[in-house]
């Protein structure tokens, strides 16, 4: 004989409601130590605790984010079930590393001038931490003012480019002229755009020059502004 709907629905309610129960009595037990100071430890993007610490936690798969002044970020899933022990130390050097360390990288001020360099404002974005906040915003200017310096300077090529279309056009034009009435008229249309062409050439060289200076001194910001630790 079938159970009812209701009766199906009840037994399911009670299945989720053991397992819950069950999550709660049997939580996984982690157990951090440290090599450095003042590891913050984020779960889904929340502040759980600063390491060393042993604490258990509910069942599940999350994400842990690992936080500590002058590392780099470190990210890991850890799939958690009933009555799981996880054992691990934190270390800044991968010399005697054991399985199920955690290994931080220091940050350096090369890495943070090769990111500014491959564009600009991702130094300052490396060296944020919750003691410097504020290199975030600078990351953001930075970012800015390279998106303007690209397309400033493409479009001042482009805008030399179709100067010299236009400019060997006109020349083209000037050369086949039979007359001297069509000489005189399209030779001065030739000077005028072999003058507008070399005008805009002199302006895409100086905005390209202005770009380039951005992109280095943002790079040299980067790699001289870095927090010390």
């Amino acid at each position: 004989m079938k159970s009812s709907p209701t009766s199906q629905a009840k037994k399911k309610n009670i299945a989720k409601w053991i397992k819950s129960f069950d999550s709660m009595l049997n939580k996984a037990t982690l157990d951090f130590d440290t090599q450095i100071n003042g590891v913050a430890l984020y779960i889904e993007g929340e502040l759980k605790t600063v390491l060393p610490n042993r604490f258990t936690y509910k069942p599940g798969e999350y994400e842990f984010e690992f936080q500590a002044l002058g590392y780099e970020n470190y990210n890991q899933i850890f799939s958690l079930g009933p009555n799981t022990e996880i054992t691990s130390t934190i270390v800044s050097s991968r010399k005697g590393k054991n399985p199920g360390d955690i290994y931080l990288k220091k940050k350096t001020r090369t890495k943070a001038f090769i990111r500014s360099m491959a564009f600009p404002g991702l130094g300052q974005f490396y060296s944020v931490d919750r003691n410097n906040p504020q290199r975030k915003r600078r990351g953001w200017t930075m970012v800015i003012g390279g998106a303007i310096a690209i397309a400033g300077t493409s479009y001042a090529w482009n805008s030399y480019n179709e100067s010299l279309n236009r400019y060997n056009d006109t020349k083209s034009t000037y050369l086949n002229q039979t007359t001297m009435e069509g000489i005189n008229e399209w030779n001065q249309k030739t000077l005028a755009d072999n003058k507008a062409m070399k005008d805009q050439h002199a302006f895409a060289i100086t905005i390209s020059l202005g770009a380039t200076a951005f992109w280095i001194g943002n790079a040299i910001e980067a790699l001289i502004n870095i927090p010390k630790y």
